[in-house]
């Protein structure tokens, strides 16, 4: 099923690179009452998985349908990579609802890791320009800090939506089929690359602060040192 948004978006961020294709072949009812343990004796739902048209070997099809779930007797979700095959009599939505929120849960994910890389590399060019904190260009750096804190505020609260949104439901049932789910999209890898990618901006932040501390700390000695030679000046002429 494919929904058009149309005129509802006005300059979406997330660009066609950025697409998740991913196939359900749904089944209400099977023309033979049969249980699933029949079905899959008969039928070899993992050609049809993997696009093949031969005979696949017993470990490729054991490998392919090794993510399976039945609750009833004439019920079976078997979740892939690419793919997922359901038969569902029914006709509840529930189970294609969980799996289009895992692939946009996905979809999300790796949308915020490709905005941690631009920032990174924007960052990473300012840094560049700037090259060592100086007295006349310290407000520049403030700008840069305040602007890296920014980030950091706004990504943490994304990457903690995200996480919160991974509790979809508490049906045990159907939770494990969302975590099947999760798992073979790699989503642990995902969050993991974002978490590591945050924690460099978060340091690089810290940097910066520190930076511009230890040089207002100078500024200030400076001061105190040019008020003491003024003093120590107007003493002696003053004597003189």
């Amino acid at each position: 099923m494919i929904y058009s948004l149309g005129d509802a978006v006005v300059n979406p961020s997330i660009k066609e690179q950025f697409i998740e294709d991913y196939m359900i072949f749904a089944i209400q009812s099977l023309d033979d009452e049969i249980d699933m343990s029949g079905f899959l004796n008969q039928y070899d739902p993992s050609r049809l998985l993997l696009y093949e048209t031969r005979e696949v070997s017993q470990y490729t099809r054991e490998e392919t349908l090794k993510h399976l779930f039945s609750y009833y007797p004439d019920d079976l979700v078997i979740i892939h990579l690419d793919n997922a095959f359901v038969i569902e009599p029914s006709g509840s939505f529930d189970l294609f609802d969980i799996l289009e929120f895992a692939n946009a849960q996905i979809l999300e994910l790796r949308y915020y890791d490709r905005v941690l890389d631009r920032q990174l590399a924007w960052i990473y060019s300012e840094l560049s320009k700037r090259k060592s904190v100086s007295a006349f260009r310290l407000r520049d750096y403030e700008q840069l800090g305040k602007k890296v804190t920014e980030i950091v505020t706004e990504l943490t609260a994304v990457t903690e939506k995200v996480d919160n949104a991974l509790k979809v439901t508490e049906d045990v049932y159907y939770a494990k089929i969302y975590r099947t789910a999760m798992m073979l999209f790699r989503s642990r890898d995902w969050e993991l690359s974002i978490k590591e990618k945050l924690k460099v901006v978060t340091n690089t932040s810290s940097m910066i602060y520190n930076e511009i501390s230890t040089k207002r700390g100078h500024i200030l000695e400076m001061g105190i040192i040019i008020l003491i030679v003024i003093e120590i000046v107007i003493l002696l002429v003053m004597e003189w």
